[in-house]
């Protein structure tokens, strides 16, 4: 466990509050630095998207590989079920 301070620098207008930011600068208190758990690539014009997915996907076993709009798509499903709840309710 490591006791520290991590200055609140920033606010985001981001619905989904189970996402959290932090400056790069401080990953080293997590023990994080170097890592990530997102990329975002835009394939050249001569290379198709799945063939880069393909690929991402053979360099480690833990890869993920979504669209763009796999994510909006996720987060526009949850909030349809939730507000399909409330409606009921």
């Amino acid at each position: 466990m490591v006791d520290g301070e991590v200055p609140a620098t920033a606010t985001h207008p981001n619905p989904v509050r189970g996402a959290a930011y932090m400056d790069i600068g401080q990953a080293t208190l997590f023990n994080l630095a170097g890592v990530t758990n997102t990329l975002n690539v835009t394939p050249a014009s001569t290379v198709h998207v799945g063939d880069m997915q393909l690929g991402r996907l053979a360099l480690t076993p833990d890869t993920s590989v979504q669209s763009v709009t796999a994510v909006t798509e996720a987060v526009r499903n949850a909030f349809g079920e939730l507000l399909s709840f409330v409606r009921i309710m």
